[in-house]
C-alpha cells in the first residue's frame, strides 16, 4: 500500500513547523546557558595606596556562551577580605551590575570604587558623572557615597573588575605584578586612573529620561565625541 505524504505547501503547516523550530531553539539555548553557567573561586593580591598588600577572596558567577554573540557575561560577584586595621572579616555579595575597580582604606574605613557593568547598569545607577559608583563601610554596613566623599589620594585602580582570563596564574590567583601589567596593557588611559573629570553621559548611552528624573537636563544637549566623531545634539 502506498502512503501519501501530507503537503508542506500549506501556510498553516509552515507556521506550525517554524514555531516548533523556534521553540526547540529557545529550549536548546536556555538549556545550554543553564548547563554552562559556572562559579569561579579565585584570589587577588590588592596593593593599597600606602603600599600595603591585602588578599581578597573573590567569587565570580558567569553565564555560558550567549547566542548569537558567543560572549560570556559575569552576572554576580562576592568579595571577601580582612580589614588590615581592625582585623574585621568582611564578605559582600556586591550589588547587581557593579564591577570593582579599587579597594582601599582611610582611617580604618574600607572604600570600594565600582564601574557599571553595562549600558543598562549605567542607567540603573543613574548615570553617574564622573562614571564611578562608590561605597564605604561604616557601622558594619555598606553605604553609597558621592565622589567628593572619596579621599583625594585614591586615584589608582587596584582590582580586576571581572574574573581573570585563562592566561593568568595557573593557581587561580592574581598577583600585584599581574594587576600592574594589566593596567599597563590597557588601551585606555581612563582605565588606569580613578578620574575626577566630568564625562558626557549621553556618550555612554545614558537615557535622557534618567537625567531629567534627576534634574540634570543641562547634561543632555551638549556636543560630545563618540568613537572619535563629534556629535552635536539637535536642540528644539
Amino acid at each position: 500500500m502506498a502512503f501519501r505524504s501530507k503537503s508542506t505547501n500549506s501556510p498553516s503547516f509552515l507556521k506550525r513547523g517554524l514555531g516548533g523550530v523556534k521553540l526547540l531553539l529557545i529550549l536548546f539555548v536556555s538549556f545550554s546557558l543553564v548547563s554552562c553557567e559556572k562559579t569561579i573561586h579565585w584570589k587577588q593580591q590588592v596593593q593599597l595606596q600606602d603600599g600595603r598588600v591585602i588578599e581578597v577572596n573573590r567569587i565570580s558567577k558567569q553565564t555560558g556562551n550567549i547566542f548569537p554573540e558567543n560572549i560570556i557575561l559575569e552576572y554576580g560577584q562576592v568579595l571577601s577580605f580582612t580589614n588590615p586595621d581592625t582585623q574585621e572579616k568582611i564578605t559582600w555579595p556586591i550589588p547587581k551590575g557593579l564591577m570593582p575597580r579599587m579597594i582601599d582604606f582611610d582611617q580604618k574605613i574600607p572604600y570600594i570604587v565600582f564601574r557599571a557593568g553595562s549600558v543598562g547598569d549605567y542607567n540603573t545607577w543613574n548615570c553617574p558623572n564622573p562614571p564611578h559608583i562608590i561605597f564605604r563601610y561604616v557601622d558594619h554596613k555598606w553605604q553609597q557615597i558621592t565622589l567628593d566623599q572619596l579621599p583625594a589620594r585614591f586615584v589608582k585602580p587596584n582590582t580586576l573588575d571581572v574574573a581573570p582570563a585563562k592566561e593568568t596564574s595557573i593557581d587561580n590567583s592574581v598577583s600585584v605584578a599581574e594587576m600592574q601589567a594589566f593596567l599597563k596593557r590597557s588601551q585606555f588611559d581612563k582605565r588606569r586612573i580613578i578620574s575626577r573629570k566630568k564625562i558626557h553621559p549621553i556618550a555612554k548611552d545614558c537615557s535622557p529620561d534618567v537625567l531629567f528624573k534627576n534634574g540634570r537636563e543641562s547634561e543632555i544637549n551638549v556636543p560630545y565625541y563618540k568613537n572619535g566623531v563629534l556629535i552635536t545634539p539637535k536642540t528644539n
